[in-house]
């Protein structure tokens, strides 16, 4: 009887496997996380994950092949025969390993080999050899996923230059498999670490299932809550009620721009189950004047003039102005100034900014990482804003044993985000 191993999928919630040596504070922690919940990806003995360490040939041959298990493209048994003469035949705990999973990699011709006859299974693995077998490995699951880059992309920092990986490279940086990588100060000709390793396959995963549900990008406006008159969260309700995201989408043109009701995108699993009705399509101006009104601002008196800072564009400029003229509704004025691009973040780490336009890009198909965003030791929070039991909750977040109890926590943040304290003010999705 043939030996064979399947996968099934792993939510989130069940990806409670932690790491000492992985805070959520990691660049790489949230991909390390659903890796090890999928099985894709283990620790060591003594329970840590070694995010630095090096990755040799073998174990990531062993990593994409589950990958493609756990995305059902792929199986894996004692029938894949390797033919190459420097791999051990079996000896693990696992008895497909290193052999099978080498032989499932050249049968699809996601590695070459380094001869005909030879995989140096125990050399450690490069960043630009992770990149050419996880192009290849799409190829094969999905041809024609991958769009071919236009004839004037340039690859970031030389990059695409390689004779034997270059194209693959610009190949994956063009479809965002390369997202969340420096590649400004990596070195591609290096040793791939086991934390990019997890990061690389995740966007494998994120590319082939989840990366085409829309809406999944979120738009919109960051206060700064220790400015003053924006330092309370009735004054900050009260803006957010008087925004009409419905023109606002509209306006824009654009038909995937969808009013943002809440801080999660539809997209994302749970949304029914995390979502609240507090914020409305169209802006509620009698509410947001009375909230303002108790707040002891009526018609807007006593408030500083609120400066709303964009980067330069057209659709950017277009969105501020709208803002600023719904407040106006309710007795607050405002100003728009444009920021060049490369001045912006500096602008928004100054006590002085006071609102400011942002966006958010769901790289993972979990609510988990939009609500990270304001952990109190978090550098991209601008907003100023914190709460300990907002954190207390995020991290019983990952202890939990389903998805409904999960859900049910991020509710609880959801509404304190988007109902209660309102930090931010969700603009569109798309």
């Amino acid at each position: 009887m043939c030996l064979t191993v399947a996968l099934s999928l792993v939510s989130l919630a069940l990806a409670t496997t932690s790491f000492p040596d992985v805070p959520h504070t990691h660049e790489y922690h949230a991909a390390i996380r659903e890796l090890a919940g999928k099985g894709i990806i283990g620790g060591y003995q003594d329970g840590k994950f070694g995010p630095d360490d090096p990755v040799r040939r073998q174990q990531f041959a062993k990593m994409i092949v589950l990958t493609g298990v756990d995305l059902g493209k792929y199986t894996v048994s004692e029938d894949d025969v390797c033919l190459f003469k420097d791999v051990e035949i079996g000896g693990y705990a696992d008895p497909f390993f290193p052999d099978n999973y080498v032989a499932v990699c050249a049968a699809k011709r996601i590695t070459l080999g380094t001869t005909p006859t030879t995989f140096d299974p125990w050399n450690f693995i490069t960043r630009y050899q992770v990149i050419s077998m996880v192009v290849r490995a799409i190829n094969d699951m999905q041809p024609g996923l991958l769009e071919t880059p236009p004839a004037d992309f340039a690859a970031t920092a030389g990059w695409g230059n390689d004779p034997d990986h270059g194209l693959n490279a610009a190949l994956a940086e063009h479809n965002l498999l390369l997202l969340g990588f420096d590649l400004e100060n990596l070195n591609p000709y290096e040793n791939m670490t086991r934390g990019e390793v997890a990061h690389m396959l995740h966007n494998l995963i994120g590319k082939m299932t989840y990366w085409s549900n829309t809406p999944r990008n979120l738009f919109y406006l960051g206060l700064n809550t220790k400015h003053p008159g924006l330092d309370d969260p009735h004054v900050r309700q009260a803006l957010a009620l008087a925004v009409d995201r419905q023109a606002i989408t509209a306006a824009l043109g654009d038909a995937s721009a969808v009013p943002a009701t809440g801080w999660v995108p539809p997209s994302i699993p749970g949304y029914a189950a995390i979502t609240h009705d507090f914020l409305k399509p169209t802006a509620q101006v009698a509410q947001a004047a009375v909230l303002l009104a108790n707040a002891g601002h009526a018609g807007g008196a006593g408030l500083p003039e609120i400066q709303i800072q964009v980067t330069p564009s057209g659709q950017n400029l277009a969105v501020a102005n709208a803002v600023k003229t719904e407040w106006q509704a309710i007795g607050v004025n405002a100003t728009v100034a444009q920021i060049p691009f490369d001045a912006y973040w500096a602008s928004m780490q100054s006590d002085d900014v006071m609102v400011f336009r942002m966006g958010y890009v769901a790289e993972f198909n979990d609510a988990y990482e939009f609500f990270n965003l304001f952990r109190a030791d978090t550098g991209g929070n601008f907003t100023r804003w914190s709460n300990p039991d907002y954190d207390q909750i995020l991290d019983q977040s990952l202890l939990t044993a389903t998805d409904e109890e999960r859900w049910a926590l991020y509710s609880a943040l959801e509404k304190t985000l988007c109902v209660d304290e309102l930090p931010v003010i969700p603009l569109y999705w798309k």
